[in-house]
């Protein structure tokens, strides 16, 4: 009657990086919110067709994981610094889209 079609959006990598393990799931604990919202931020990335010219930054913590996970420019940064290192980034290339990404700041808009 309905058919589900699922696709991974082309900015998440085929497979994950894993030393071991299942290296078609992420390592996050179940329920932290950071895959999903890593998939929200692959598919805006798909629609939006901005693969290409997206760089990530991420500080310590999980978020810092986002390279094993998101096919796009990924820079990490100290604890509390993501946000002024983005802010370093957009300014040295203008043309770009700056997303930090933590559990904290991932509410905080895209510089674009």
């Amino acid at each position: 009657m309905f058919a589900v079609d699922h696709e991974k959006p082309a900015s998440f990598y085929s497979t994950f990086e894993r030393k071991d393990g299942n290296t078609h799931v992420t390592h996050y604990c179940p329920g932290c919110g950071h895959g999903t919202l890593q998939k929200f931020i692959a598919e805006a990335i798909g629609d939006f067709d901005i693969q290409d010219r997206t760089i990530l930054v991420s500080p310590v913590g999980c978020s810092v994981f986002a390279y094993h996970y998101l096919d796009v420019g990924n820079v990490q940064a100290a604890h509390g610094r993501a946000p002024a290192v983005a802010t370093g980034i957009k300014r040295s290339r203008p043309a770009s889209v700056v997303k930090v990404f933590s559990r904290w700041a991932s509410s905080l808009p895209s510089l674009e």
